[in-house]
């Protein structure tokens, strides 16, 4: 009996407190109400933000928006992943991306582009004195980043490394186009791209690791000067007679067009030291006569100078030699022509 009453005593006290919280629950009903409202739309707010997409085709790190502080202890793959309200992915490609050299509407799949390269190219084979000749290239290569990189690829570039990539690359073109002779970048345009994609593939470093793959590049354009380019037009666009057979593609004949290709290239180095040289002395010339000019007006004030005595200035009331002598004659003869006294007669 004693263990019933006290069971029945509990839930009676049970009772009581559910509905003294019940009647509480009423009495502030409106401000319940409102609290509740407040925090679920803060939940529909926030919840949200909360989650951040990967697209297949991107890798990246976790960043807190509030302390700045990057995850690198994790790289993320594709995916919706729940990071907070103050975190956020900082996104790298995962796919094939194409950086490019040259004109941006002829290569309209570039994600980025920049100008064309300025480089010089080797020697011509007729000898070491006839230098290289300036050349343009228009590239574009396709790269890839590797994942277990990407925590290297930030420390070292943060998110600009496409920047560095274009710079490291194209300071390896310049480089390798100085092996090449002008004549190459046309006979030999494969063997000149191959070159380029295995400097430029071994490039792309990060703390001395290598953070990317470049699998293709293309050599999209070369372009020489104006005026080289004209001589070796007209040198090769050669009209034949219809009576006349072509030529055959032997090896003597290839050497023979290689010798007077190289020929031509020496023909027109020639020409724009000759060009440089009429020029130095059209301006010694010009320097000559101005140093000839500057002597005679020299000449002229002193030639004025000395005609002109500046000690007459200096004394301006003194006489010469002449004019006192020329006084005292006059004095001279008025004295000895003056009349004499009449004496008086006594």
């Amino acid at each position: 009996m004693a263990t019933l009453e006290i069971g029945r005593a509990d839930s009676d006290a049970d009772v009581g407190s559910g509905a003294k919280l019940g009647k509480l629950c009423y009495e502030y009903r409106k401000g319940i109400s409102c609290c509740c409202c407040f925090f679920l739309i803060v939940l529909i707010i926030i919840l949200p933000m909360s989650f951040d997409v990967i697209e297949p085709t991107q890798y990246a790190l976790l960043k807190n928006s509030f302390t700045g502080v990057v995850d690198l202890s994790t790289v993320y793959g594709m995916g919706r992943h729940f990071v907070g309200p103050a975190q956020y992915f900082i996104k790298f490609p995962s796919n094939y991306v194409t950086l490019a050299y040259g004109n941006s509407t002829a290569c309209e799949t570039c994600d980025h582009v920049w100008n064309e390269i300025r480089a010089r190219s080797g020697a011509a084979e007729t000898g070491e004195s006839s230098g290289g000749q300036p050349v343009t290239l228009s590239i574009s290569f396709q790269y890839q980043l590797k994942k277990d990189k990407i925590t290297a690829l930030y420390q070292t570039f943060g998110e600009a490394y496409e920047e560095s990539f274009l710079r490291f690359a194209q300071q390896e073109v310049t480089s390798i186009s100085q092996q090449f002779t002008p004549s190459q970048f046309w006979i030999d345009r494969r063997v000149v791209e191959r070159a380029f994609l295995t400097a430029v593939n071994g490039s792309l470093l990060a703390q001395g690791i290598k953070v990317a793959d470049v699998p293709t590049l293309q050599l999209r354009g070369v372009s020489f000067q104006s005026t080289y380019e004209q001589v070796i037009n007209g040198s090769t666009h050669t009209t034949h007679s219809p009576l006349t057979p072509l030529p055959l593609l032997t090896a003597t004949s290839s050497s023979l067009r290689l010798c007077t290709y190289e020929q031509t290239i020496t023909n027109i180095q020639l020409q724009d030291q000759l060009r440089f040289t009429k020029g130095f002395q059209m301006e010694v010339t010009r320097v000559n006569k101005q140093v000839s000019e500057s002597r005679q007006q020299q000449q002229q004030q002193q030639h004025t100078t000395l005609s002109f005595d500046p000690s007459r200035l200096s004394h301006p009331f003194s006489i010469s030699r002449h004019t006192l002598s020329f006084f005292v004659f006059l004095f001279t003869r008025s004295t000895s022509c003056s009349p004499r006294p009449m004496r008086r007669s006594s």
